[in-house]
């Protein structure tokens, strides 16, 4: 990289794409658990199956928070953002499942 800010945006850009999709695994998991389909969860979250498709199969997914918002609420999942100040070498997003 020819910067260190470029090498950093790019680190940023990658551990957000990991958060989406650890996010999103567990919103599967969880589909799968409720004996879901991708067809009942795409019509829970008043979206067309193959957006649903899309997001679930991206191998980068980038989910707005209300698509997310959605996926979760159709598997009766829900999240919590806590922002606060990030210590030295912590990313800047993470997904705790619990």
């Amino acid at each position: 990289f020819p910067t260190d800010a470029e090498r950093s945006a790019f680190g940023a850009d990658v551990q957000a794409k990991i958060a989406a999709a650890q996010a999103l695994v567990e919103v599967e998991r969880q589909r799968k658990r409720a004996g879901l389909t991708k067809t009942a969860m795409a019509a829970r979250m008043r979206t067309p199956a193959p957006v649903l498709s899309r997001l679930t199969n991206a191998k980068a997914p980038n989910p707005t928070f209300a698509t997310f918002g959605r996926a979760l609420g159709s598997v009766g999942l829900s999240a919590t953002i806590k922002i606060h100040k990030a210590r030295r070498g912590e990313p800047a997003l993470k997904v705790v499942a619990g």
